[in-house]
């Protein structure tokens, strides 16, 4: 691979991991609300939802630090 190629690899890794640290701000703050609520919301469907989205975020989280890893393995030759 060229040296080009490679930089535009090193750029989608600096924007993948700037969208991985929204994504992980975004879920801290949907766990933090889901632990706010009194437990018997944490319960109700709203509830249980805010936590579903909370585990897909994380979901998400490992998937981009997954994608990250393998352009850097690419990068580095």
């Amino acid at each position: 691979m060229n040296k080009q190629r490679r930089k535009y690899l090193a750029e989608a890794v600096s924007k993948l991991e700037e969208a991985m640290s929204i994504v992980e701000d975004v879920r801290g703050e949907e766990e933090d609300a889901f632990y706010n609520l009194p437990e018997s919301l944490q319960e109700s469907e709203r509830g249980q939802q805010m936590s579903e989205y909370a585990d897909s975020m994380d979901e998400a989280v490992s998937s981009i630090d997954d994608a990250i890893g393998t352009l850097q393995e690419i990068i580095d030759g």
